[in-house]
């Protein structure tokens, strides 16, 4: 590995023969991506090479996605993003932490979150169309097994049922796993727009819920700060998208154990199973 990113930083001018005598790195960590702080005495980088990801991910629309989310100050900027293999290299800031999810507990942090977001949602700019969660699944489902014929039939409902409410075209996120949001000192930002698209932000909502632990306290609390309006259609639309959520990453974990060897693999398939068993539960048992 580290000849490897030697010779990444070394394609982007960024370290030189004698600077690799001193070259240090670390693994940070990642899920669809593995991320490196490398050091090599003056400088530190933050060097992702992208995992196994199937497919679902448009290099080339987030990086655009990514520079257009810059003009709304929500993000952190990167020095390099290589559309054809997703590497990406950002200067390191080493007062950054990532979320965890118990984050969303403090409500100054949430706040600051929201805001974020909101400011993404409310803008009148446009992002390529790149990941789509209500045709991922069938990227994702398999026929071979009863189970996910399940999954398909339940993924196939829910968005007949998404397509009869009002689906609005704003730049979305798309996947906001707490490590997506770091604060740097006293502010917070969204980072990694990998599955960043045109949508409903109702997705955006759903999705956040699911992967950050909310409970039904949590979820009210949250649609007030972000100032979103309660009605009938809304909260139909926020339920549906939280599922189909749950369903889409479940998929996606159960089909990257199978493919990926750099990870955990009875883990990813034990987290997907799950996922997909909630979101299969949820929709059968839902209220509207």
């Amino acid at each position: 590995m580290k000849e490897q990113l030697i010779t990444i930083l070394e394609n982007f001018d960024l370290i030189n023969k004698k600077q690799q005598r001193q070259f240090r790195y670390r693994k940070l960590g990642g899920i669809t991506n593995t991320s490196y702080l490398t050091d090599f005495g003056q400088e530190s980088y933050v060097v992702r090479i992208p995992g196994v990801n199937l497919d679902l991910i448009n290099r080339a629309a987030e990086l655009k996605n990514h520079l257009i989310a810059n003009g709304l100050k929500i993000t952190l900027p990167f020095l390099y993003l290589d559309e054809h293999t997703g590497i990406k290299i950002s200067q390191y800031v080493p007062e950054l932490r990532s979320f965890s999810y118990r984050d969303f507990n403090n409500s100054e942090l949430r706040k600051k979150a929201f805001e974020k977001l909101s400011r993404l949602h409310n803008s009148d700019l446009e992002f390529i169309k790149n990941f789509s969660p209500m045709e991922a699944f069938l990227e994702l489902v398999e026929n071979s097994d009863k189970f996910y014929e399940k999954a398909r039939f339940v993924g196939n409902s829910i968005v007949i049922e998404l397509n009869k409410l009002t689906l609005n075209s704003q730049p979305c996120h798309q996947d906001l796993y707490s490590d997506n949001f770091v604060q740097v000192k006293d502010d917070v930002y969204l980072i990694d727009w990998e599955y960043s698209s045109q949508g409903d932000a109702f997705f955006d909502y759903g999705d956040l819920f699911m992967q950050n632990k909310f409970n039904d306290s949590m979820k009210e609390t949250a649609y007030k700060e972000l100032g979103v309006e309660r009605n009938t259609e809304n909260q139909m639309k926020g339920e549906l998208f939280e599922m189909l959520s749950f369903l889409t990453w479940g998929l996606w974990a159960v089909n990257k154990s199978k493919v990926d060897y750099d990870i955990s693999k009875e883990e990813y398939f034990k987290v997907g199973k799950e996922r997909i068993e909630e979101a299969i539960y949820r929709y059968e048992n839902k209220l509207f």
